[in-house]
Formats: C-alpha cells, sequence, structure tokens
C-alpha cells in the first residue's frame, strides 16, 4: 500500500506545477503544469504547451520532481512516472514527504555545471541592469545551446560562435551562487552571468549577481592565484528561480539514488 502523506491537502485541480522529468539520456525535462485530478498518491496533470516531444525516452517509472510556489514558500515532492499518455497528459505516483523550504532559506547543492561570467566595465545598477533586459530579450531568439556528456558533467558546444564551454563546480541555490575565480573581486561587485542548465531542451539562465564574500583559497595544489566568491542573484526571472530550484531538487534526488546504487 501507498504511503499516505495527504497529498490532496497540497494538490487540487487547476494547481499550477512545475515539472521535472528524467529523461533516458540522464538530461531533464521541464516543463510548467496544471493539475487534473489527485487521486491518494496518483497525480494526473496536463503539461501547458505542446507537452513531452514524440521522440522523447523516458521510461515507464522514471524519477519526477515537482514543485510549487504558494506566495510564501516553495513545496517540493517526488515520485515516479505512472502513464506518459498522449505526451500531454500524463500522471506520476507521489513518493515521500512533500518538503517546505521557505524562501530565506533556500536548499543549496553542489554541482558541476557550465557557466560564463563577465564583470561589466560600467558598475553603475542602471547600466547593469539594462545589460540584463536586453540580454534576457536577445536570449528569446538565440538558438537552443547544445550540450553534450563531459565527464560527470555536460559541456557547451557551439553557443554563439564560442569555443566549448566545460562544466565547472559551483555551489548553486534559489539565492544565489559560489564558485571559483582567478581574480579577487570587491563585496558589492555586480556580475552577468550565464547559467547553463542540462534540461531538454537545454536552457541558459541569465542573470545579475551581487558579490557577498570574496576569500583567497591558501591551501590547494593549483598554481596561480585562486578566489572562492559568494554572490546572491540581484537580478533573476521568478520562472527563471523556480527552474533553478526544481533542477536542484532533481539533482539532488538522482545524486542520492547515484550514491546508493553504488553502495549495494
Amino acid at each position: 500500500m501507498a504511503d499516505d502523506f495527504s497529498y490532496s491537502n497540497h494538490f487540487s485541480p487547476e494547481q499550477q506545477i512545475n515539472v521535472i522529468l528524467l529523461l533516458n539520456n540522464k538530461k531533464f525535462l521541464e516543463s510548467n503544469a496544471v493539475v487534473t485530478a489527485i487521486d491518494k498518491n496518483l497525480l494526473s496533470m496536463e503539461l501547458i504547451g505542446p507537452g513531452l516531444p514524440a521522440d522523447t525516452e523516458v521510461a515507464a517509472g522514471a524519477e519526477v520532481n515537482i514543485t510549487f510556489w504558494t506566495g510564501w514558500a516553495h513545496y517540493r515532492c517526488g515520485g515516479a512516472l505512472h502513464d506518459r499518455g498522449d505526451g500531454k497528459h500524463l500522471s506520476t505516483r507521489l513518493v515521500g514527504e512533500i518538503e517546505e523550504q521557505q524562501r530565506r532559506d533556500y536548499f543549496r547543492l553542489d554541482l558541476t555545471v557550465p557557466v560564463a561570467y563577465e564583470v561589466p566595465s560600467d558598475q553603475r545598477l542602471s547600466a547593469v541592469e539594462a545589460q540584463w533586459a536586453d540580454a534576457r530579450e536577445r536570449l528569446a531568439f538565440l538558438p537552443v545551446p547544445q550540450m553534450e556528456p563531459c565527464g560527470d558533467g555536460f559541456k557547451v558546444v557551439d553557443w554563439e560562435g564560442k569555443a566549448e564551454l566545460l562544466p565547472m563546480q559551483i555551489n548553486l541555490s534559489g539565492g544565489g551562487i559560489r564558485f571559483k575565480m582567478s581574480e579577487p573581486l570587491e563585496a558589492g561587485t555586480l556580475l552577468n552571468i550565464d547559467l547553463f542548465l542540462p534540461l531538454d531542451p537545454s536552457r541558459v539562465i541569465h542573470v545579475i549577481v551581487e558579490v557577498l564574500r570574496c576569500n583567497e583559497i591558501r591551501l590547494r595544489w593549483e598554481r596561480g592565484n585562486q578566489y572562492m566568491v559568494a554572490m546572491r542573484f540581484h537580478r533573476i526571472n521568478e520562472k527563471d528561480r523556480e527552474t533553478i530550484i526544481s533542477y536542484i531538487f532533481s539533482e539532488q534526488r538522482r545524486l542520492l539514488k547515484l550514491s546508493q546504487e553504488r553502495i549495494v
């Protein structure tokens, strides 16, 4: 018998949710959806948009992760694909408790994904925000980033005619990001960041960040100076923030499952 976590107290018809589905190629497919029915732990939904592409390879039992935002907190729950239906209407068996995460306490996770950044020469807030708005508008007309497996992650190839962008180790949350740089930055410095997520199709999320802390890394083997820079999101589209939170949740569950399989 399935565990009863009172899912009907959290899900109801017409409710909007965010869904991430683990595909056979180890990428994630993300979509907004509307709940159509909830029966104990069986959640039925309709994907917003065209639905799953006909050539999408996903097996029954594939991992599904669902998040939704109430205006006060983010909620998340895992599940397993029950029926992909016609690709637009599908159902999933919910598994485990529904976790609550308040805005002030975003969950953080160490990830390996490609990141591109630049420090604007003009640090006036109005100038940087204008660049952010222009970049987001330009992204709508750019092709989807092409990502290929690389080590434990994915690399970006053929993006705006630039060389390959290899994955790097970062610490990511819905509120900010932390990673190593070769240059020191003062607190308060603004940066433009492109964050590439291995969804299907791939996504690039453009944000403005503000440096909170910059500490030199002294105990290391690499040559040259290295600094660990912690930054908060200064400007981010809320839909992009929700995508980041959903991706972190999905990747956390994938890594946990992988570690358990290695132990066995």
